[in-house]
């Protein structure tokens, strides 16, 4: 670690940690963020399909999308966290939003913290101003970045299951294998796959690396990989069975509406939703394209050759928890890369399939700077830099200046709400806004509606049998190329939206 006079030092850890708290309290502010523009980013579209679901059960109408068709088009635990939410609320639509963004904040905030400490148990052979230094600037990173923020406020599981796998990392580096500490490991990998089910991969990798340990005998290994990876199965359960007896799948609709086998074609996105999420702080507001992708090339390089150079407790012995998690997360990135690349078309999705890969790319970034107080001390007006931005985002999400962000709501819900009556069914490809602040909607592209997907390439005679007189979206792709043939009339339009209704209507 280069020479820096100790009181130096301390300061820059003031300076990171006052950042952070400032960023912090700039944060919460989303949940107070006036009603009109509640539903606007970083809400999402596909986010709405699981507050609808929240909202359902909370209101004693079961695990359903519109009140009407059962669904497994979401991941659980983040829906069940929610539901005290929407008992509590009611039937308010608006007010509810509020809770789901503080409890986006509260994930966010123990990620933060978590990925702290991670980082400098890392360097616990350091000085314990270097192990401060790279708390703060882990913290400060995670907090900060945009694009974490994005994904961890988008009204969907992405920052729960992401505070979970940090839980997973920060247990198993103290050493809760043993005991009723292994017990309490063994849930939180049980929480995480309810949080998200592609986390099941992380437990695999787990187990299957606790087994090739050299420190204890192999029946002791086995004893070990074999109850936590029980008790997660234990925990994970309900909901496997809740697929397999309701559905006949494990796989819920979400993933089985995207699945398509390899295409050459997602190589290209997936490189790229790697290099995103290896550097979720920086801001690529204005650059796009090749240029871009050579910043974060250029960036990334530089980043993993100054931590090889610089964190010298590196070293591959199987054994140590530290260096033992840590290659297991990276293979769960790595096989989360490959499955997804290999059987989803979704490529839109990637970065946030791979949001994962920022803890890494945070916890190797900040343990980089700690070791190298003196870049640390010439950065600080970057990470001031840093903090402002992720402070005038949440002004901007909380002003909304400029066009609405969410024109499933400013167009597509209007242009329903001023022509179709509201007890009669409307149906759309892509439902999420529109079936959340709207009762009788039907979901067309299968993500949340199995009969959709049992009927994907001639939704139009599912249209039929359910007697479905009104269809709103972007496109005519889910009834027709040209929808007048089979009785549709364009009766309005609003943004990209246009509304169809059927001549005559079917009774």
């Amino acid at each position: 670690m280069s020479a820096i006079r100790p009181s130096f030092s301390s300061n820059i850890v003031k300076i990171l940690v006052g950042l952070s708290i400032l960023v912090a309290a700039a944060l919460l502010a989303l949940v107070f963020r006036p009603l009109s523009i509640i539903f606007e980013t970083p809400l999402s579209e596909d986010g709405f399909y699981m507050l609808a679901v929240s909202r359902y059960v909370a209101l004693g109408q079961g695990i359903t999308i519109d009140g009407q068709h059962l669904t497994n088009g979401f991941q659980p635990l983040f829906a069940a966290i929610m539901v005290p939410i929407y008992w509590l609320a009611n039937e308010d639509r608006y007010t509810s939003l509020r809770g789901v963004l503080f409890m986006h904040w509260l994930s966010h905030i123990g990620t933060a913290l978590l990925l702290g400490r991670i980082a400098s148990a890392y360097l616990r052979h350091e000085k314990p101003i270097t192990q401060q230094m790279a708390f703060g600037s882990v913290t400060l990173l995670w907090l900060a970045s945009r694009h974490v923020i994005i994904n961890s406020y988008n009204a969907l599981e992405t920052g729960l299951v992401m505070f979970f796998e940090a839980l997973v990392w920060y247990l198993y580096q103290r050493n809760w294998r043993d005991g009723w500490r292994l017990n309490l490991l063994g849930i939180a990998l049980g929480l995480m796959v309810l949080a998200r089910i592609d986390a099941v991969f992380l437990v695999v990798l787990l187990a299957g690396f606790e087994l090739l340990r050299n420190d204890e005998a192999l029946r002791q290994r086995l004893s070990r990989a074999t109850r936590f990876s029980v008790i997660a199965g234990v925990v994970s359960s309900p909901w496997w069975l809740f697929n397999v007896i309701g559905f006949g799948s494990l796989m819920p609709t979400s993933g089985s509406a995207q699945s398509q086998p390899f295409s050459p074609d997602r190589l290209k996105p997936m490189f790229e939703a790697l290099l995103q999420n290896a550097v979720p702080y920086v801001h690529w507001s204005g650059i796009d394209g090749t240029p871009k992708t050579v910043l974060q090339t250029v960036i990334v390089l530089i980043i993993i050759a100054l931590f090889i150079k610089t964190y010298r407790p590196i070293n591959i012995a199987i054994h140590d928890n530290n260096n033992h998690i840590a290659i297991v997360m990276l293979l769960f990135m790595v096989t989360l890369a490959a499955y997804y690349v290999a059987t989803s078309f979704a490529y839109y999705f990637y970065m946030r399939y791979l949001s994962p890969f920022m803890l890494i790319a945070v916890v190797i970034t900040g343990i980089t700077l700690a070791s190298l107080p003196r870049i640390t001390l010439l950065l600080l007006p970057i990470y001031a830099a840093l903090a402002l931005i992720a402070m005038l985002s949440v002004y901007r999400y909380c002003t909304q200046l400029g066009e609405s962000s969410n024109k499933n709501y400013t167009d597509q819900y209007a242009l329903i709400q001023a022509n179709v009556p509201p007890d009669q069914m409307v149906s759309a490809g892509q439902s999420g806004t529109l079936g959340y602040f709207r009762d009788h909607v039907l979901n067309l592209d299968g993500k949340v509606n199995q009969e959709a997907l049992n009927y994907r390439g001639r939704i139009w005679a599912y249209l039929d049998a359910e007697k479905i007189n009104w269809y709103c979206d972007w496109s005519t792709i889910w009834i027709e190329p040209n929808p007048e043939t089979r009785g549709w009339k364009l009766v309005g339009r609003k943004g990209y939206f246009m509304l169809y209704q059927r001549v005559p209507p079917l009774q």
